[in-house]
């Protein structure tokens, strides 16, 4: 809580909304959670909050708070990133960052605020966009509760023999389980893929590009898995599905 003092919240512009007149509301992604402020006339060009209407760019604000409400009272940006919305691929890996982020976050919880930055920088620094959003959507899923079982079968614990898995199930399938719980074996990738998106380190998330066409298919079955879980629906994954075609 500010307590009407003046404070500065660092951090990265989620989404701008019109509110009466030219004002703004902003949601502002920080360490400590999302914010939603409010910012007079920062739709006016020559507002000094124009700035603040710029998504994606990551931004210092200077904010006050009476009644729960937060106001801007200064902005000032650290780093712009609208030159990445004229490639149509990091346009599209963007906006699933940032509709994954606000589809999931609900007061008081955390967020992937790091793996957020890492991926942000490297989409800037030309990294393998779909690799990151996927690695990305794994730390939404684990923060919610929802990272699968990967160091063994979920049904029987059994270490070797690794050949499927679910999603719905929990994890890893051996052998004998798949074929008890009819699910069919998963390609060599797709398991891989799994344990890498689960298991990478913040530091290590640009050890690997993926491979694109088995990525598409576990990217595709953990956002419907998250989408049933979480009872949301993520409009932008349509987009980046025609664009990866």
């Amino acid at each position: 809580m500010i307590n009407g003092k003046l404070a500065s919240l660092e951090g990265y512009i989620l989404s701008v909304s019109k509110n009466k007149d030219s004002s703004a509301v902003i949601s502002l992604l920080t360490k400590d959670g999302i914010y939603t402020i409010s910012a007079y006339d920062a739709f006016k060009t020559t507002s000094k909050f124009y700035q603040a209407t710029l998504i994606f760019n990551k931004v210092i604000f200077e904010v006050t708070e009476n009644n729960s409400t937060y106001f801007l009272k200064g902005v000032k940006t650290l780093i712009n990133y609208t030159n990445l919305y004229s490639d149509i691929l990091i346009s599209c890996s963007i906006q699933m960052l940032i509709e994954i982020t606000l589809k999931t976050h609900y007061e008081e919880d955390a967020v992937c605020y790091d793996f957020f930055e890492a991926c942000v920088k490297g989409i800037a620094n030309k990294f393998d966009p779909l690799t990151l959003v996927y690695i990305y959507f794994c730390q939404i899923a684990k923060i919610n509760g929802l990272g699968p079982i990967i160091s063994n079968c979920v049904n029987c614990s059994r270490k070797d023999h690794i050949v499927s898995f679910d999603f719905y199930e929990g994890g890893y399938l051996c052998d004998e389980c798949a074929k008890e719980l009819n699910y069919p074996p998963k390609d060599i990738n797709y398991l891989k893929i799994i344990k890498y998106g689960f298991l990478v380190s913040l530091k290590d998330i640009y050890h690997a590009k993926l491979p694109t066409s088995s990525l598409k298919i576990v990217l595709f079955d953990l956002i419907k898995f998250l989408e049933d879980e979480l009872g949301f629906k993520l409009n932008s994954y349509n987009v980046f599905k025609d664009v990866l075609k």
